[in-house]
């Protein structure tokens, strides 16, 4: 019996101090253990009596579930020595904090006391965040009155300068320095104050301040993010006419808006409309160079400024008077160049066709049919041997029978499960064939140069001025041709660059004029104003310019011989890469014809056609027997008439077109000295061939051109005897005719 007390006693204090067994305590630095021996409200009494009470407020704020309501009460004296010694301490700094609010409350609203009022209401906040972080202090029976009086005299100062902060924006010096926001004694929600400020006497008094003035203040409001979302038309406008008065310039003139903007600028302001200032656009480009080629791309104006800018139609813009200015520009020339270098073959692959190779799964799923059958005679024999063996009782021998079942037909399930994926699966498999061949990637450097002419008319003045100005632009591609279809990695090629469509969209593709750019040369341009004499007169000298450009552009261009002979348009220059060259020409837009021998074996062919352009094509068909090929190009060009008559006379006057050793785009004549069957090239490829024999002269350069009859194509020049001039063969129209037609090909005949 005495034994069972001493071990209740022993574990008394386990069971007693449970919750608290683990927690601890600091003291001096040394950890305290807390126990039924020492609780946590012995240690708060300890150290109020050692006077430290900061740190018996730490413990009870550590312990908030041992100082319950009843424990609160046992150690009433210990807390309240504790409260009472903190407030010592804080008591003076709330009511200094105190004091400082009380008498700065009625200087807050003057601007040189701004400072100061910050610095009572930043040390006020300070003093109470240290009160509120005593948990002890937070207790009713402990907390000080002038606490509550502090923090209710904090919220009410702080609440009424932020409702007089529109107010004071109203009054406070636009270029002092620091601004508004910096200075003013708590922060705000700013935009709201610049909105509720200007609709509240801050406009008047901006009105009449000065740029610097203004500028000061739109980059304070920018600083501190301080711009209303609807507002920022507004100041910009207010800047706007501030330059204005200080030029001297009429308010809303280009010279003093764009100042303004400079000014708008330098602010950090991008206002997106500038409110008072209206731009009217015309295109007056002449329709009949635009037919000549002169003009080879539209103009844009790009508005990149914040001006009321719209499109006009020509036609009544000189009777409206709705616009403050009208701009009226003429595209006098636009030229796009290209120039295509770093011209490099690309080795890639293509599927070329198929084989067939073993499925290596078929062999696996073989395998696996004889596995199950292996299984189930596996399953078999195990029965069998089980039916010889003794069992301990009939029930035993049945239990053994079953099992043998199971096993038996999941063996034979296996076997039907083998035998299904040996039927799904292929004996063979088809494997893609690939085999290499080469495109073509070429370096496009393009320019754009643009000349305009424009009049600008400013209403208010009175006057006007017109000048011109060019533009220039560049862009350089990287361009693919004749990436094979069935190139697995044909997308991967693409995006390494641009294709054809793209660089002809940007040659073709409008060019656009920063309005920038044009209002800068127009104010260079303002000394030559000319006084407005009438809208109707200056309609009249926009006609007469524009016939005047005219004119000049008929008188100046130089007629090119090979343009003179409109057969020119649809010859082409041939080459192959290999040093050879050739002839061709067009039998649909984007079809040439020229010979097999001209392009051998290659795939892609580069072209140049009688205006300079120069292009690529791919050989879509041929046939070695008549010896012709055809070429489908990327650019387009004039299909050739192709005669399509009952007879052929000897004798009859011929010209060949084509590029004789190198001198391109040259002519030679001839008649027609018989038409002939025989062997093309004097051999013979099966059937003869059609061929007209002409005497005109003819060299290497020539071959694939046409021949001509008049505007007809009689034959496709292919070959001479070697060492013999005046003596040429071609393919007769017949033969080309009925080949072209087989390939479907709609051609233009001379019927």
């Amino acid at each position: 019996m005495l034994f069972r007390t001493i071990v209740l006693l022993a574990f008394l204090p386990l069971a007693a101090c449970q919750p608290d067994m683990l927690r601890t305590g600091a003291q001096g630095g040394e950890q305290v253990s807390y126990s039924i021996f020492y609780s946590q409200g012995q240690h708060v009494e300890d150290l109020v009596a050692a006077g430290d009470f900061a740190a018996a407020a730490q413990v009870f704020a550590d312990h908030p579930a041992f100082f319950g309501p009843e424990r609160r009460t046992r150690h009433k004296a210990a807390l309240k020595a504790a409260a009472d010694g903190l407030l010592a301490t804080l008591g003076p700094e709330l009511d200094a904090a105190h004091a400082d609010l009380t008498e700065l409350d009625r200087v807050a609203a003057n601007p040189g006391r701004w400072s100061e009022v910050r610095a009572a209401l930043a040390r006020a906040q300070e003093v109470l965040a240290r009160y509120d972080a005593v948990a002890l202090l937070a207790l009713p029976e402990h907390a000080a009155p002038r606490a509550s009086d502090l923090r209710a005299l904090h919220a009410d100062l702080n609440a009424r300068m932020v409702q007089g902060a529109p107010d004071a924006f109203v009054a406070f010096d636009p270029a002092a320095e620091p601004g508004f926001f910096a200075a003013y004694p708590v922060p705000l929600d700013a935009a709201p104050v610049v909105r509720a400020a200007l609709d509240g006497g801050l406009r008047a008094r901006l009105e009449s301040a000065t740029p610097a003035v203004l500028s000061r203040f739109a980059a304070g409001l920018v600083a501190a993010g301080a711009v209303p979302v609807d507002g920022e038309s507004e100041i910009s406008g207010l800047l706007v006419r501030a330059h204005a008065r200080a030029s001297g310039a009429p308010d809303g003139s280009l010279r003093a808006t764009m100042a303004g903007l400079a000014g708008l600028k330098a602010a950090g302001l991008t206002p997106q409309k500038v409110d008072g200032l209206r731009v009217g656009f015309v295109q007056a480009t002449s329709q009949t160079l635009l037919r000549a080629g002169q003009i080879e791309f539209p103009a844009e104006i790009a508005v990149d400024l914040p001006f009321e800018a719209k499109k006009v139609e020509l036609d009544g813009a000189f009777d409206s008077g709705a616009d403050d200015y009208l701009v009226v520009f003429d595209v006098a020339v636009a030229r796009a160049n290209r120039r295509v270098g770093g011209m490099e073959s690309v080795v890639s692959r293509r599927q070329v066709g198929t084989r067939q190779e073993a499925n290596p799964d078929y062999e696996m799923a073989r395998i696996g049919v004889q596995n199950a059958q292996m299984s189930y005679q596996q399953a078999q024999m195990q029965a069998s041997m089980n039916s010889f063996r003794p069992q301990s009782s009939p029930f035993g021998a049945f239990l053994s029978g079953l099992g043998d079942m199971v096993a038996q037909a999941r063996a034979r399930e296996g076997i039907g499960e083998a035998m299904q994926r040996l039927r799904d699966t292929p004996q063979t498999l088809v494997v893609p064939v690939f085999g290499e061949y080469e495109f073509r990637r070429a370096q496009v450097d393009g320019s754009r140069a643009m000349t305009v002419n424009y009049y600008v008319i400013d209403r208010k003045a009175g006057t006007y001025v017109k000048s011109s100005f060019d533009v220039t632009e560049t862009q350089r591609f990287r361009v693919n041709y004749g990436i094979d279809g069935n190139d697995p990695d044909r997308e991967r090629h693409a995006a390494d660059g641009q294709t054809e469509k793209e660089v002809v969209d940007w040659e073709t593709g409008p060019m656009k004029m920063p309005m920038s750019a044009l209002v800068e040369h127009y104010l260079q341009q303002q000394g030559r104003a000319q006084k407005l004499p009438s809208l109707v007169a200056l309609r009249d000298e926009l006609l007469r310019d524009k016939n005047t450009a005219l004119a000049r552009f008929e008188t100046t261009r130089i007629q090119d011989s090979r343009t003179t002979d409109a057969r020119m348009e649809s010859v082409v220059q041939i080459f192959t890469g290999s040093g050879s060259l050739g002839s061709g020409f067009y039998v649909a837009p984007d079809l040439v014809l020229t010979n097999h021998h001209v392009v051998g074996d290659k795939k892609i062919v580069e072209l140049k056609l009688s205006t300079g352009l120069e292009s690529f094509g791919r050989v879509e068909a041929f046939d070695a027997r008549i010896d012709l090929a055809l070429v489908r190009v990327q650019s387009r060009g004039k299909p050739v008439r192709i005669f399509d008559g009952q007879r052929l006379d000897l004798g009859a006057q011929v010209e060949i077109i084509g590029h004789p050793r190198g001198f391109s785009f040259s002519v030679t004549r001839g008649v027609v000295s018989a038409v002939r069957t025989m062997g093309m090239g004097g051999r013979t490829m099966g059937k003869p061939v059609r061929q007209i024999q002409v005497d005109a002269a003819s060299f290497h350069g020539n071959s694939g051109g046409p021949i001509f009859l008049g505007d007809s194509v009689v034959g496709v020049l292919t070959w001479g005897p070697p060492g013999t001039e005046g003596l040429s063969f071609g393919s007769h129209y017949s033969e080309v005719l009925e080949w072209l037609r087989e390939k479907n090909i709609q051609v233009v005949t001379s019927r």
